[in-house]
C-alpha cells in the first residue's frame, strides 16, 4: 500500500520525461502503474495522464489522429470518481481545440450537474468550442452566467465573448463588448475586426482597422491582414489592399501563408492577366509579387 504514492509521483515523472511528446510510451507508463496497483481512477496520475494526452491531440490533429488520443482521455476522465476543476478544464479544452467540439459542452453539462464550480479557466475554452459550433443561445447563457460571476472583466474571458460573438454572426454584440473593454489587445482588435470581415461588413472593418493602426500599444498581426485583405476584396479597395502589402513587406509578414494567400486572392481578383504581366508575374507566387513591388518602390503607389 505505500508503495502506490511511490509508483504514482514515478509514473508523473515517466510521463514529464519521455511520454509528453509520444502517444504510445504515454500508453506504457499507464499500463506500468496499473500493473503495479495503482487504481484507474486514481485522480493524481489521471490529472497528469489527460492534461498530457490533450497536448498530444493537439499535435497530432493535422493527420487526423487527435480523436484516438482524445477518446483515451476521456475513458481515463470516466474512470476518476471526483475529477478536480483542472481536470475538467482540461478535457473541455481537448475538445475545444477539435475538430468536434461537442463533447467540450456535454461535459461542461457534465460538470454542472456534478455540482462542480466552474472558474476562470473554464469559460474561454468553453466558449471556444460553442464559437465552433455557432450555439448562440448556448454561448448567450454563458455570457449570463460570467456577469453573474463576476469574471466578465477578466481580459481573456472578454476576449473569448468577443471572439464568440463574432464567430457567430453577431458583429455589433461583439463590436459593444470591444468598447467597453478596458485593455483592448491585439486578440481583441482581430476577433472584432474579423467579425466584421466575415460576416460581409467590410466598411466596419476597415473603419476598425484604420482605428488600430492609431493605437499606441498594438499592431496588426497576419490574422489582422487576413481579415483586411478579405474586407478589400468584398469592397474592391485595392489601394488599400496595397497600403496592406507593404505593411507585411516591411514588418516580415510577407512570408505569412494565411496573409499571402489572401493577398493574392485579391490581386487576383483586381487585376488582369495584362496589369499583371506589368510585373512580369502572370500567376506568379506571392514571393515574386513582393519583389517586384519592392523594385517598383511601392511606397509611391496611390494610397499609401
Amino acid at each position: 500500500m505505500h508503495e502506490k504514492p511511490a509508483i504514482v509521483k514515478k509514473c508523473i515523472a515517466l510521463l514529464l520525461a519521455c511520454a509528453s511528446t509520444n502517444y504510445y510510451k504515454l500508453r506504457q507508463v499507464h499500463a506500468f502503474s496499473i500493473r503495479h496497483g495503482v487504481p484507474l481512477g486514481n485522480p493524481d496520475l489521471g490529472k497528469h495522464l489527460i492534461f498530457t494526452l490533450v497536448s498530444l491531440a493537439s499535435v497530432r490533429r493535422p493527420g487526423g489522429g487527435g480523436r484516438p488520443v482524445l477518446s483515451y482521455a476521456r475513458e481515463i476522465f470516466n474512470q476518476i470518481e471526483i475529477p478536480n476543476i483542472f481536470t475538467w478544464n482540461t478535457m473541455i479544452r481537448g475538445y475545444a481545440e477539435s475538430e468536434d467540439p461537442n463533447p467540450a459542452v456535454e461535459i461542461h453539462r457534465q460538470m454542472i450537474a456534478a455540482s462542480v464550480e466552474a472558474d476562470t479557466h473554464t469559460y474561454p475554452f468553453l466558449l471556444k468550442a460553442i464559437a465552433k459550433l455557432l450555439a448562440v443561445r448556448e454561448g448567450e447563457k454563458v455570457h449570463s452566467v460570467v456577469m453573474k460571476n463576476g469574471f466578465v472583466s477578466l481580459v481573456f474571458v472578454e476576449n473569448a465573448l468577443v471572439h464568440f460573438y463574432g464567430a457567430c454572426g453577431r458583429a455589433e454584440s461583439a463590436h459593444k463588448l470591444f468598447e467597453f473593454m478596458s485593455e483592448k489587445n491585439l486578440v481583441a482588435w482581430n476577433s472584432v475586426i474579423n467579425g466584421y470581415a466575415l460576416n460581409s461588413r467590410p466598411n466596419e472593418a476597415l473603419t476598425l482597422f484604420r482605428e488600430m493602426e492609431l493605437a499606441e500599444d498594438v499592431r496588426p498581426d497576419g490574422f489582422t491582414l487576413v481579415s483586411l485583405l478579405t474586407a478589400c476584396a468584398e469592397l474592391g479597395a485595392l489601394a488599400l489592399g496595397r497600403r496592406a502589402h507593404v505593411y507585411m513587406i516591411k514588418s516580415g509578414l510577407d512570408k505569412n501563408l494565411h496573409a499571402a494567400n489572401a493577398l493574392l486572392d485579391l490581386y487576383a481578383k483586381f487585376l488582369s492577366v495584362q496589369e499583371l504581366n506589368i510585373f512580369q508575374i502572370p500567376y506568379a507566387s506571392f514571393n515574386s509579387i513582393t519583389l517586384e513591388f519592392e523594385n517598383l518602390q511601392i511606397r509611391q503607389l496611390p494610397g499609401y
